[in-house]
């Protein structure tokens, strides 16, 4: 049940609509023995009598002039957006629980998952090859389990693991640093369409119309951990800004993970640091599953037959990459046989491209 009537909402949604009337003006409001509705509707010369700072006092006049709060709650209406305060019963708990948590939230989607568990999958931008295949790995292992897979919807590692989670046929929610109405980055529109379409969620504290600042994206991280009964960390530098959902993670007293990586690569520095300072180890998807009570469920597909050629290949891959070249050689087999049928090895999620003419077995 709502803790709020429609015509607060109204109100609500009217002061959320300003993004420079921020949360700092609203909590501040709050904080006052009166709803959010009454303060609207007080004359100015009421206003100045309520214990407000004069900034959030002009702030008010400002956005009553030129703001219809009916319109701004139809609009959202009109663009599939739900909009929900912290006050709502279908807030999601967890996010409640840490030290700054969003007064509203703008959502596409369901967050309908309350017999299932959330964990945060991020990391860098710019993901190495066995950084992809290891959030590929996680990511897929945990949706198979009925994990929703918690990610940013960023380059690299958070747009590897929204895909892993569809392609298990799982659940995953993207979190943004801009409004719902402009996908960052707008070559993942379609990624975002996929991620609705089968059941997840596109969540965001930021109103429509808000660009994707480079300020917005830490404040986008907290709310990436909050959600999350834990955080794995695949790849981060060392002053990546995927260190500060970690650090969120850590906040909001839940668990982090961090899987470890090569000594030569810039991409393990800020993720060995954290193994340093005391998070977890992840070097199986058990791993986090056994920290958070849970068991790992086998996947529902049916074992692919292998054919006498993709058997030969599957014997001779390993999960090291491996050079075309020296596939042919092991194998003995011809150049053509081997092509065409790492294509449907491919298809059936047998084997992966390692980039630059290399391949592996995919993880099982």
């Amino acid at each position: 049940m709502e803790r709020i009537t429609p015509a607060e909402r109204a109100i609500w949604a009217a002061f959320a609509s300003d993004l420079y009337f921020g949360p700092t003006h609203l909590n501040e409001l709050l904080a006052l023995n009166e709803t959010l509705q009454s303060i609207w509707e007080k004359p100015e010369h009421e206003l100045k009598k309520i214990p407000i700072r004069s900034a959030t006092l002009q702030a008010i006049v400002k956005l009553r002039t030129n703001v219809d709060p009916i319109k701004v709650l139809t609009n959202l209406q009109k663009q599939g957006i739900k909009f929900i305060t912290r006050f709502d019963a279908d807030y999601p708990a967890l996010l409640g629980e840490i030290t700054v948590p969003p007064v509203v939230l703008y959502i596409r989607g369901k967050l309908e998952n309350k017999n299932h568990t959330n964990v945060a999958i991020v990391g860098s931008r710019r993901m190495t090859t066995y950084g992809k295949r290891t959030a590929e790995y996680i990511s897929r292992s945990l949706a198979q389990s009925g994990i929703t897979i918690v990610s940013g919807l960023a380059l690299g590692i958070d747009s590897v693991s929204h895909k892993a989670a569809l392609e298990a046929e799982g659940i995953t929610w993207a979190v943004l640093g801009c409004g719902l109405d402009q996908i960052y980055p707008s070559s993942h529109t379609q990624l975002g369409e996929r991620i609705l379409s089968n059941g997840g969620a596109l969540i965001s504290e930021f109103p429509p119309g808000t660009p994707a600042l480079r300020h917005h994206f830490p404040i986008r991280n907290r709310i990436i951990a909050g959600l999350c009964s834990a955080t794995i960390i695949v790849e981060a530098t060392e002053r990546s800004g995927t260190l500060s959902t970690a650090r969120a993670a850590l906040d909001a007293n839940r668990e982090v993970f961090a899987v470890p990586g090569s000594i030569f690569s810039p991409n393990s520095v800020g993720s060995h640091a954290l193994l340093k300072s005391g998070a977890g180890l992840l070097h199986t998807p058990n791993d986090i599953l056994e920290a958070l009570g849970l068991e790992m469920k086998s996947s529902d597909r049916p074992v692919t037959q292998l054919t006498s050629v993709e058997s030969v290949i599957f014997a001779t891959l390993s999960h090291e990459p491996m050079l075309l070249d020296d596939l042919i050689t092991a194998t003995q087999l011809t150049s053509s046989a081997i092509v065409s049928t790492l294509t449907l090895m491919e298809i059936k999620g047998l084997v992966q491209t390692a980039g630059q003419g290399r391949y592996v077995r995919s993880h099982s």
